[in-house]
């Protein structure tokens, strides 16, 4: 098979039983070999424990190993090494292998046309497994192939029509990538897949006809393409154990089909975010099991049928961006489950749980109901885009935790900016934003505020210069190959992190008046020139008065309401799509410790630093998995579990003491060590 320049490989075959195959170790040993020499790139120290001289065989070198009589290589697994050179097709000489494990990685494909060795596709047996992250193609002769995962990769062009020669497969995703074209026709022929998910490419036309024939098929996703067409009338006597459909973000027309019912064992819809027409199925009410819906982001005015309240174990809906008309029905209260909420029912104060009210882009009116406010765990209120009247509802300063609140483009009345005192609020604000003084804040010089002619107020905030920019774009490189000189070391994020809590720790602990912050986030972390991490962007930050149990009385700030101390619980990564339902990030880290810790670092640090020995590793991971836990133990969802920042502080400097106490000498050791070579 022949691969490109750019191509990015991960194979990996997993056999629960093989053929005897009699190669020598020296064999494998020399295909290891040549796989590294070509694999580590401009990284000569990686893989120390790859040499002749090491006890044990190739089968004691880090990331090998060996089962079998001979001992023959079964796993290569080198994720998160750092790895930036060329994969070579020599790999395929280790005729025995069955997991190739090489994600997160930086390698790109060989210049040369040589094929992989067939030795990697013959035989093979019935519970074979690929998994590829990062492929140009994938091959075409598997025909007993059971579960294929390239899903999150770069991989593009058309989805190979051969794929429906795979007549084994049970389990398809190829999501989260750049595919184009349309769905192949023949997937019908694939009659045992129960899982399909080619979510979030650029697929476009309409869906074949013949895919709808897939009766096996329990989880269907396309969301996030370009597809459009109708869909089918009788889905629901098409796919009897369907339990997870979602047809968002795509361009599909007609109505939501009523034979949905038919599909007793749904938990999942979604359809938002298309061309859909008509109602909501009332029949919809009937499927107990039933848990997020997002059903629709239809043009035409309609209802919430009341048979909603028949969904007792539902715990997500949303309506947002809709047209919904009439009154929401009261049997919404009976949703007793129900933590996320996308309209507004008039028995809102009696979901306790409801930590998300999301009504944006609808058509409501009225006023907002005061008992809002007895949803005491709410963090997010989003009603902007309606015709909300009136005051804001002075309950909502029983919302400890609330964290994001968006009341625009409503008919709300209340304090306006031109009124008489605002400009000297926000003089006032300015004032004590340049009474702060750390060197982890960034400073403000000073502060304008003026009327130009046509009666129009200019109000500014002039800032110190920071010429290495914001945490973001060191993060997430907007273009250009990773090099030394665009990333972080462990040792550099170690010490923005220890910059950043003690400037929180500031704000909140030991400067008058206190000052919550309210919008932490990398691209409000600024780097100068030494690379000190600064916090800046005071725009929507909350100066509490002298005693924080005192309430903020002062109606002329420009902060607005805001909620108590306290900062939201993180969401959905905003540079991952992965990020969906309820996978966030703390609980996608929270399930990553200890043992995947090296998964979901991020590898362009072990371009600095060399933690692959097995001192270093150690050392690097018991550093990784405390700064993790400290960032779980500070996102917990309830504002009163989380750790307190002065004993947040406390242990980040701690954490980092102790990574530099051992770092720094084995850093020098193996610089020296270099040089006398």
């Amino acid at each position: 098979m022949a691969m490109s320049t750019v191509t990015l490989l991960l194979l990996l075959f997993a056999f629960t039983s093989m053929s005897t195959i009699t190669s020598a170790d020296a064999d494998d040993a020399a295909a290891l070999l040549a796989f590294k020499a070509a694999a580590i790139g401009d990284g000569g120290y990686r893989l120390p424990s790859w040499n002749a001289s090491v006890t044990g065989g190739i089968c004691s070198w880090e990331g090998v190993t060996c089962q079998g009589k001979p001992r023959q290589v079964v796993t290569l697994s080198l994720s998160s090494r750092g790895l930036n050179g060329v994969l070579s097709p020599v790999i395929g000489n280790l005729s025995s292998l069955t997991i190739l494990d090489l994600g997160s990685n930086m390698l790109s494909g060989c210049h040369t046309r040589k094929s992989w060795p067939s030795t990697m596709s013959r035989d093979p047996q019935p519970e074979q497994q690929l998994v590829l992250r990062s492929l140009g193609a994938f091959p075409r002769s598997l025909a007993r192939l059971k579960v294929l995962k390239l899903w999150k990769n770069n991989l593009t062009g058309t989805i190979p029509v051969s794929m429906a020669n795979l007549s084994s497969l049970s389990f398809v995703s190829l999501a989260f990538n750049q595919f184009e074209g349309t769905i192949p026709p023949g997937l019908d022929r694939i009659a045992s897949l129960r899982h399909l998910d080619l979510a979030y490419n650029h697929l476009s036309g309409e869906s074949p006809h013949s895919l709808y024939n897939l009766s096996s098929l329990e989880v269907f996703q396309l969301q996030g393409n370009m597809l459009h067409g109708e869909i089918p009338y009788d889905i629901g006597s098409r796919f009897p154990r369907l339990w997870v459909i979602s047809l968002a973000f795509n361009q599909f027309t007609g109505s939501i089909p009523e034979s949905l019912t038919n599909l007793t064992a749904l938990q999942l819809i979604e359809f938002t975010e298309n061309k859909l027409s008509g109602h909501v199925p009332r029949t919809l009410g009937k499927l107990p099991d039933l848990l997020p819906q997002d059903v629709a982001h239809q043009r035409e005015p309609r209802t919430i049928p009341a048979s909603i309240g028949n969904l007792v174990n539902l715990g997500f809906l949303s309506f947002a961006n809709n047209s919904i008309s009439g009154a929401v029905p009261d049997s919404i209260g009976k949703l007793g489950n129900l933590a996320n909420l996308g309209s507004l029912p008039s028995e809102v104060g009696s979901l306790g749980n409801l930590n998300q009210l999301i009504l944006s882009g609808n058509q409501l009116s009225g006023q907002i109901p005061d008992s809002i406010g007895r949803c005491t765990v709410l963090e997010r209120l989003l009603l902007d885009g309606n015709s909300f009247e009136g005051t804001i509802p002075q309950s909502l300063e029983n919302l400890k935790g609330l964290a994001a609140l968006n009341l625009s483009m409503n008919k709300l009345s209340g304090f306006k900016l031109q009124q008489s005192g605002s400009n000297k609020s926000f003089v006032a604000e300015c004032e004590a934003l340049k009474r702060v003084r750390h060197h982890c804040l960034i400073k403000i010089i000073t502060c304008c505020s003026s009327i130009n002619h046509q009666g129009q107020e200019f109000k500014a905030l002039v800032f110190e210069f920071m010429p290495n920019g914001n945490l973001n774009d060191w993060l997430h490189l907007k273009s250009g190959i990773p090099t030394l000189r665009n990333t972080l070391s462990l040792e550099q994020r170690l010490d923005i992190a220890v910059n950043i809590i003690d400037a929180l720790d500031y704000l909140h602990n030991h400067c008058q008046p206190p000052i919550v912050h309210c919008d932490l986030k990398p691209s409000n972390i600024l780097l100068a020139e030494d690379m000190t991490a600064c916090v800046g962007d005071f725009g929507i930050s909350r100066i509490l008065p002298e005693s924080a149990n005192i309430a903020l009385q002062n109606s002329n700030s420009t902060i607005g309401v805001r909620g108590s101390i306290g900062y939201i619980a993180p969401g959905r990564s905003p540079t991952d799509d992965m990020f969906r339902g309820s996978l966030d990030l703390h609980n996608f880290s929270e399930d990553a410790l200890p043992e995947r810790v090296w998964e979901i670092a991020d590898s362009t640090m072990w371009m600095h630093d060399d933690a692959y020995n097995s001192n270093a590793r150690s050392r690097t991971e018991s550093c990784l998995v405390s700064v993790i836990a400290l960032g779980i133990s500070c996102s917990k969802k309830q504002p009163r579990e989380r750790i307190l920042i002065q004993d947040a502080t406390i242990e980040m400097h701690a954490i980092r003491d102790s990574y530099l106490k051992f770092a720094r000498p084995l850093l020098l050791h193996e610089r020296v060590a270099t040089t006398l070579q």
